[in-house]
């Protein structure tokens, strides 16, 4: 069902939370250009869009907090600044999208692509991620402490700068080509990782068999 952001934050206002599998997505018919709707700054906390269409939408410096997303569409969506605290993002489609500076402390994004995601100083603290992708992402800066990257892929993955300490799990994560130049990586067990050509924080290389 296409709906458009004027009428969802006026159900949303009305009381309604659920908007399961509603597409928000716009198509310019003039181009055949897949256009983002506009919902910067809006306030759809603890709503339900799992299966929804966001492509391409602007939600800066939104409220999304609590809010679940399973199986969404959000590819190349942009949410800097935006406040995602205890949302769901479980097999989410965020390829591309742009969550710089944005807060997803204690969600879960478990399974979820963040292929050529930008988290630039995004908050992850104590985020669930297991088995997410974060194939050439770029987290440079970003919090990740306490976070569970159980068997996540963070291959050719920046991370230079950031906050890896006390993460949950990192058992059978894969950090091919990552940069860790400079990141926090204490009191975390590396030792079931895999690693290859991955710059460590002191800047040296290193692959499984050092």
């Amino acid at each position: 069902m296409s709906i458009t952001a004027r009428e969802l934050l006026q159900r949303y206002a009305a009381g309604e939370r659920d908007f399961s599998g509603v597409d928000l997505s716009n198509v310019d018919l003039r181009e055949g250009k897949l256009r983002g709707i506009n919902l910067i700054g809006a306030n759809i906390s603890n709503s339900r869009l799992s299966w929804a269409d966001l492509r391409d939408a602007n939600l800066s410096k939104a409220n999304l907090s609590g809010v679940e997303l399973s199986s969404a569409k959000l590819n190349n969506a942009i949410l800097s600044d935006t406040i995602f605290k205890n949302a769901s993002m479980e097999l989410a489609h965020l390829e591309g999208i742009i969550l710089v500076g944005a807060d997803l402390s204690g969600s879960l994004i478990r399974e979820s692509g963040l292929n050529d995601a930008n988290l630039e100083g995004a908050n992850l603290r104590n985020t669930c991620l297991q088995q997410s992708s974060f194939l050439r992402a770029n987290l440079r800066n970003a919090n990740l402490e306490g976070a569970d990257l159980l068997e996540a892929i963070l291959d050719e993955a920046n991370l230079e700068g950031a906050n890896l300490t006390r993460l949950y799990s990192v058992y059978g994560s894969s950090w091919y080509h990552a940069n860790l130049r400079g990141a926090c990586i204490q009191e975390t067990d590396w030792s079931m990782c895999r690693w290859d050509n991955t710059i460590l924080p002191d800047g040296r290389v290193v692959t499984d068999e050092d």
